[in-house]
């Protein structure tokens, strides 16, 4: 198996009378909430802004990205490892977060210097 500890090696296994119960009620999640209108709307919307920030942070990340991850996105030697940067400045941040970010550098009348991030 490539794991030092056999521990590794089991695998937990549901009887099957419950991976049919398991997998009707997956198929019925996927179809009822997962591919409603209202999910996927609001799906595109945090793709649209995980996007558009990604895009605004490379294009001046000296700028828009705070001191420590604009210092770690210097120092990164490659294009690859400046984009993995930002990458996970994004993945750090809350729903919330990148909502206030995303209004503050796209919204006219959001952002001040004086707002609190």
């Amino acid at each position: 198996h490539g794991f030092g500890d056999p521990i590794f090696g089991y695998q937990a296994v549901l009887a099957p009378d419950a991976r049919n119960v398991l997998d009707v009620l997956l198929e019925l999640v996927v179809k009822r909430v997962i591919f409603t209108t209202t999910v996927q709307q609001l799906e595109f919307k945090g793709q649209k802004i995980v996007t558009e920030l990604f895009h605004a942070f490379a294009t001046d990340p000296a700028r828009l990205l705070p001191p420590r991850d604009a210092q770690r996105y210097r120092e990164a030697e490659t294009d690859d490892l400046k984009q993995r940067v930002i990458c996970d400045y994004l993945a750090g941040m809350t729903d919330d977060y990148a909502t206030k970010r995303y209004q503050q550098l796209f919204e006219p009348r959001v952002g001040s210097v004086f707002d609190r991030i």
